[in-house]
C-alpha cells in the first residue's frame, strides 16, 4: 500500500510524492500524447494524471531518462526518453550504443560504420574533401559553428550545460537570464524571482517576476513556477509532464507540429526523412534519397539533396537557404531565411513587443522587476486585487478617487464600498449629497423637509431658534 508523504498544491494538487510498495501503475502514453487520457486525477499510485510513482516520487514516464516508460528503465548513451521509449534525438541514428548524426559524423558518414579516411570529412552524409554550405570541419565532421554548442564560434569551444550557441557565442536563450552558472526565467523561477537570488517564501509562487500567493489568471503553480498548462512544454496539461522528441504543447496535449509525424517517439518530416520516407519505418535503400515522401535516386525540381534527403531550401528549418543551416527553435524558414511565424525577431527568438517584458516596445527594452509590458510600454505591476489607474495601483473596491473603475470619484461625504459610492455611516443621500438629517435645515429628519427661516434642525425636527444652521452641519 502506498503512503502519501508530501503534497505540493496551489488551487489543485500538482505533484504528490509516495512511498511505493513496488507495484507501479501503468500510464497510457498514447492517450497523453493525443490528449485523450481517461480524465482521472491519477495514474499509478495516485500521482497526477500522466505521472508514475517511482522511488517515492511522481515522475513523467514519457520523458524521464531514468524512468523511461517504466520505473528504473534508464536511457543509455546519448539517447533521450521520448513518449516512454529510449530513442535517438531527431536527425540522428543509432550506431551500436551511440546516437550519431550521419550527415556529419566522420565514423558513420551516411550510414553506420562508414568511416571517412583522413583527411576527408563527412559533409551532408558523404565523405568529401571539404565542407559545404558554409560549414566548418571540426574533428572530421562538418558543423555549423554559429549554432553548435560543442563547437561554438570555433572548433572545440563548448558551451556550459545550461547555455546555447547563437551566432557563434555561448549564452542563455532569449527570455532567460544568467544567474550563477545557470540560465533561468526570472518571470517564474521561485529561486530567482524578478532578480537573481531573490527566492520566494514557502507557500508562494513566482508569477510575472514577483512572489505571490496566487498565480495570475490562466496560470498554475508547478513547484513554485506559474505556468500555462495549455502551452508549457515542461508542464503540459499536468505539472511535470514534458513534451519531448520535437513535440510541442498545444491545447494541453503534446503534439507534433503540423508538418511532422510521430515515428518511434520522435516527430519527423516524412517528406524528407530517409528513415521514415512517406510513412514511419519506410526506409530508403542505399544510394536513394527521400523526395516528398518517395524514395528516389535524384531530387525533383526545386529541391536539393542535403545528405540523404531532398529538401526545399526556401522553407526547411534544418536546411534554410543552404544545407546544414538550421533555424533556432521557434523560428521558421521563409524564402530561405530564418524568421518568426509571428511577432518580432529579437536575436534568435520571437517576441511580442506589445507584451514581452524583455522586449517591450522594441527588442532589448526590458521592464523592471515590478513592471509588466502592456501595449508596448512598461507599466507598474499591481498585486492581486489591485488595478493600475494612472501611475498608481489602487483597490477600486475602496478607493474614493477610483471607485469601481479608474477615474470614477465619489462625492464629498461619500465612501467607496464594494466598488460603489455610498454615504458614510449616519449620513443620508439627498439630491446627490450626503447629509446629516438630524441637523441639516434643508433635509431635517428626511430628504426635502426644509425648516423655515429662524428655525433650526435639532434631532431631526425643525425647532424655533435664533441660530441659522448651515446647509450641512
Amino acid at each position: 500500500m502506498a503512503c502519501v508523504v508530501a503534497i505540493v498544491a496551489c488551487n489543485k494538487i500538482e505533484r504528490t510524492r509516495y512511498v511505493s510498495d513496488g507495484a507501479d501503475g501503468a500510464v497510457d502514453l498514447t492517450a497523453i500524447m493525443t490528449g485523450e487520457a481517461d480524465g482521472g486525477t491519477s495514474s499509478g499510485r495516485g500521482c497526477s494524471m500522466g505521472l508514475l510513482a517511482c522511488g517515492g516520487q511522481c515522475v513523467d514516464g514519457k520523458s524521464d531518462p531514468i524512468n523511461c516508460g517504466t520505473c528504473g528503465t534508464v536511457c543509455a548513451g546519448n539517447t533521450v526518453c521520448s513518449q516512454g521509449a529510449c530513442v535517438c534525438p531527431s536527425g540522428q541514428i543509432k550506431c551500436g550504443d551511440l546516437c550519431v548524426d550521419p550527415l556529419k559524423d566522420g565514423a558513420h558518414c551516411g550510414a553506420c560504420a562508414t568511416a571517412c579516411a583522413s583527411p576527408k570529412v563527412c559533409s551532408q552524409g558523404r565523405c568529401s574533401d571539404s565542407c559545404s554550405g558554409g560549414l566548418t570541419a571540426c574533428a572530421g565532421a562538418c558543423t555549423d559553428v554559429a549554432s553548435d554548442e560543442r563547437n561554438c564560434g570555433a572548433c572545440g569551444r563548448s558551451c556550459a550545460a545550461a547555455e546555447i550557441c547563437a551566432e557563434g557565442k555561448c549564452g542563455c536563450a532569449d527570455g532567460l537570464d544568467k544567474c550563477g552558472s545557470g540560465c533561468v526565467d526570472l518571470s517564474n523561477d521561485p529561486k530567482n524571482c524578478g532578480l537573481c537570488a531573490v527566492a520566494c517564501a514557502a507557500g508562494t509562487s513566482c508569477s510575472l517576476g514577483r512572489c505571490a500567493t496566487n498565480c495570475a489568471a490562466g496560470q498554475t503553480s508547478c513547484l513554485g513556477r506559474c505556468v500555462n498548462l495549455a502551452s508549457d512544454p515542461m508542464n503540459c496539461s499536468v505539472c511535470g509532464v514534458r513534451c519531448t522528441g520535437g513535440a510541442i504543447c498545444s491545447n494541453a496535449a503534446c503534439r507534433c507540429p503540423a508538418d511532422r509525424t510521430l515515428c518511434g517517439g520522435v516527430c519527423v518530416d516524412t517528406d524528407a526523412s530517409n528513415t521514415h520516407c512517406g510513412a514511419c519505418n519506410n526506409a530508403c535503400a542505399a544510394g536513394q534519397v527521400c523526395d516528398q515522401g518517395v524514395c528516389t535516386v535524384t531530387c525533383g525540381a526545386g529541391l536539393t539533396a542535403c545528405g540523404n534527403a531532398c529538401v526545399n531550401l526556401t522553407n526547411n528549418i534544418a536546411n534554410c537557404g543552404a544545407c546544414g543551416v538550421r533555424c533556432p527553435t521557434g523560428l521558421v524558414c521563409t524564402a530561405g531565411q530564418c524568421a518568426c511565424p509571428s511577432g518580432t525577431r529579437c536575436g534568435n527568438s520571437c517576441a511580442n513587443t506589445e507584451s514581452d517584458p524583455r522586449n517591450c516596445g522594441a527588442c532589448g527594452t526590458a521592464c523592471g522587476s515590478m513592471q509588466v509590458c502592456s501595449s508596448g510600454a512598461c507599466k507598474m505591476m499591481c498585486a492581486a486585487g489591485m488595478r493600475l489607474c494612472g501611475d498608481s495601483c489602487v483597490d477600486t473596491n475602496t478607493n474614493r478617487s477610483h471607485c469601481g473603475a479608474c477615474g470614477t470619484a465619489c462625492a464629498a461625504g461619500q465612501v467607496c464600498m464594494g466598488g460603489a459610492c455610498r454615504c458614510e455611516a449616519n449620513l443620508t443621500l439627498c439630491d446627490g449629497v450626503c447629509v446629516q438629517t438630524n441637523t441639516n435645515r434643508m433635509h431635517c429628519g428626511r430628504c426635502g423637509n426644509a425648516c423655515l427661516i429662524l428655525f433650526k434642525c435639532n434631532g431631526g425636527t425643525c425647532r424655533p431658534g435664533s441660530e441659522i444652521d448651515p446647509v450641512r452641519n
